[in-house]
């Protein structure tokens, strides 16, 4: 196993940072100080995404996500704190959802992290997920919250 990266530790940095504001909103209320700091977040997720270093996974199957559940938790905190916001230019849904989706592949690799998985492996789910599922989520939102 080789030392991690200070790009992937930025990355893991910016990731909970993003996964906590989803899971545990400021309670003021305040839409305009959750959309400034979900813009920021949202940036800092995709800039140090693009640096995740270039790794093989050794796992044969990804990490379990959180379920249905879980998800529509968060999915209703982060539409209670930004309302009805239509998504990006090319997405029909929320806003909500993307973020949704968002966390939830960030928070599959913290949950893979926190249980010991190699950081090899979850670097490639992430970078992954940044080229096929989650950047397009994180990329929607962020422009849908530029222009809230």
């Amino acid at each position: 196993m080789t030392l991690r990266p200070e790009t992937f530790d930025r990355f893991a940095r910016a990731a909970l940072q993003f996964c906590n504001l989803v899971e545990e909103p400021p309670q003021t209320g305040d839409r305009a100080a959750f959309v400034w700091a979900m813009r920021s977040s949202l940036a800092e997720i995709l800039a140090s995404g693009y640096r995740l270093p270039e790794v093989e996974s050794t796992r044969d199957e990804p990490p379990n996500s959180p379920n249905l559940v879980e998800w529509k938790a968060q999915f209703g905190k982060v539409q209670m704190q930004i309302g009805e916001l239509p998504g990006g230019p090319e997405t029909l849904l929320a806003v909500s959802d993307d973020l949704a989706d968002t966390w939830r592949d960030l928070k599959t690799g913290l949950d893979a992290l926190a249980t010991g998985s190699r950081w090899e492996d979850v670097s490639w789910e992430w970078r992954f997920g940044l080229q096929t599922h989650w950047g397009k989520h994180a990329e929607n939102a962020l422009i849908a919250l530029h222009d809230a």
